[in-house]
């Protein structure tokens, strides 16, 4: 799981940070917000893995319920975080290929590309790579 989110997240970063830098300024926010929007559910998903880890780890149950009640906000944020660095990435894709500030309308297919991330790879990739004046 973290292998695969790792990738994921770290795709994410490296294509939001490259295309931002392909856009004049203004166009889109700067790639601090998707790195802050990377960084929460990484660090979610690492104090979630550490805290079963530790629950799991002993005989006696450690499981508090006021433990349950913060999951419940940190995942929601968490996934509204993934969403926008989704949203970001798609918008950021599209907007270099128009070369002007992209409608949701527009790129709606990018990002659901991004979302279904096995699949949308193999259609999203190609098209970075032309970009970047790559040839694979």
């Amino acid at each position: 799981m973290l292998l695969l989110l790792g990738s994921v997240f770290g795709w994410l970063w490296a294509l939001g940070t490259y295309l931002v830098r392909q856009l004049p300024e203004a166009t889109i926010p700067s790639a601090r917000w998707l790195h802050a929007a990377l960084a929460i559910p990484s660090g979610y998903i690492l104090l979630f893995l550490s805290a079963l880890a530790r629950v799991f780890s002993t005989s006696m149950p450690s499981f508090k319920p006021a433990w349950a009640l913060a999951i419940v906000p940190l995942h929601l944020l968490s996934m509204g975080c993934i969403f926008y660095s989704l949203y970001y990435v798609a918008r950021a894709l599209r907007s270099v290929e128009l070369q002007r500030p992209a409608q949701f309308a527009e790129f709606v297919g990018e990002f659901f590309l991004l979302w279904f991330y096995p699949v949308g790879i193999w259609f999203i990739q190609p098209r970075i790579n032309r970009l970047a004046g790559h040839a694979f």
